[in-house]
């Protein structure tokens, strides 16, 4: 070893326990060899060229020799390893494993989805809301057989409209008699009627309904009999896929206006006198009630029909021709070519909208020309109808 090697242990032991404990080992004579002192040398010993060898490799600050040593040889490897500066102490962590979950809420549970819950969630939401919305679910339903009878529903429209502003009544029947004639509008109406077939699910559903109706005698006349009220039932019923079949209960006469009442779940059939014929379409009318009390869409789509075609404020119904009306009735007034009974609003929003168009939708003939003098007021109702199926 050089001398200025040990002169500088020597210069810096007082300060360094590594420098004192190095100086003191080569400042001792050899000690016999013994079998710990030759196995700690063995293998590395000429390899540490500072320091001592421990099997096959040396003593160092983050090694530690396990082998017994002389005293000399224990306190260089105590110089050695206390030398190390001391790290940062970090916990030791274990993985979560199932048996050792997190500590975290458990998730809810959550029954499996039935089959038809699995096919809704996969498809949007189509149900209509608007007016807008229920005209396009009926051009849908009629798809070609509108798209072929468009151009003459324009043309017959346009002339309707007017005949309506010329006030000329020879004009507008032989129009009527036109609509009536046409194969292109006979073609939708056929098309709408098919559900009012005997043979129809729609039918035999409302066959159904209108069976668990109670037809009260008061309603009852020779040409009005029970099974006349459960057949006309039967095919609004059918029209409307069973809207409002499960509000209404009885079938009775308390007044001559007919009437109907969700409160009291009956339908006033109104005046006794008159031929079935003219009363199906009374019956038809205040059913159309019942078909906007069961669907909160379709009712306030409705409202939304009549602000829109509006050409003013709410007012008095008196006002507009109605001298007899209820003082309270209002009513939003109506462009030319449409009823000014079709703008009354009542106070919890129900208006005339579907009672005034399904009134129209008795026969075919009177359906042609529904669609031919108001094609947008039929499709909305139709719409509105076709939404129940």
């Amino acid at each position: 070893m050089p001398d200025n090697y040990q002169e500088f242990l020597r210069r810096t032991a007082p300060t360094s326990a590594l420098a004192k404990a190095e100086l003191d080992l080569l400042s001792q004579p050899p000690e016999p060899p013994t079998p710990s002192s030759l196995d700690f040398a063995a293998g590395g010993a000429k390899k540490c060229k500072k320091g001592l060898a421990c099997g096959g490799s040396c003593i160092a600050p983050n090694k530690k020799c396990k082998r017994t040593l002389s005293p000399t040889q224990a306190a260089y490897a105590e110089a050695v390893t206390t030398s190390a500066p001391e790290q940062e102490q970090v916990p030791e962590t274990t993985p979560p494993t199932p048996e050792d979950p997190l500590d975290l809420p458990a998730e809810p549970e959550t029954p499996p989805l039935t089959p038809e819950q699995e096919k809704d969630r996969e498809l949007p939401d189509t149900t209509p809301k608007t007016h807008q919305d229920f005209i396009k679910l009926a051009e849908d339903y009629l798809g070609d057989t509108l798209t072929k009878a468009e151009s003459v529903l324009a043309d017959l429209s346009a002339r309707y409209a007017e005949a309506v502003e010329e006030k000329d009544s020879d004009k507008l029947l032989a129009l009527n008699l036109e609509m009536m004639r046409s194969p292109e509008l006979t073609a939708i109406s056929n098309k709408v009627l098919e559900v009012t077939k005997p043979d129809s699910p729609e039918y035999q559903a409302a066959s159904a309904a209108a069976a668990n109706l109670t037809v009260d005698s008061s309603a009852v006349t020779e040409k009005l009999t029970e099974q006349y009220y459960r057949e006309t039932m039967t095919k609004v019923f059918a029209l409307a896929g069973n809207q409002g079949v499960d509000l209404l209960d009885t079938i009775k006469y308390t007044r001559d206006t007919p009437s109907a009442s969700q409160i009291e779940r009956r339908l006033n059939v109104g005046k006794l006198d008159e031929d079935p014929y003219y009363k199906t379409r009374d019956i038809f009318h205040e059913a159309g009630h019942f078909v906007e009390f069961s669907n909160p869409n379709a009712k306030a789509a409705a409202l939304g029909f009549v602000k829109e075609r509006a050409t003013g404020e709410l007012t008095e119904l008196s006002k507009m021709g109605y001298k007899s009306a209820d003082p309270n009735a209002k009513a939003y007034p109506m462009p030319a070519g449409t009823a000014s009974y079709m703008g009354r609003v009542y106070a919890d929003g129900s208006t005339e909208v579907l009672s005034m168009g399904i009134e129209r939708m008795t026969n075919q003939f009177s359906m042609n020309s529904f669609m031919a003098d108001d094609r947008q007021h039929f499709l909305f109702t139709l719409g509105v109808l076709r939404s129940g199926k």
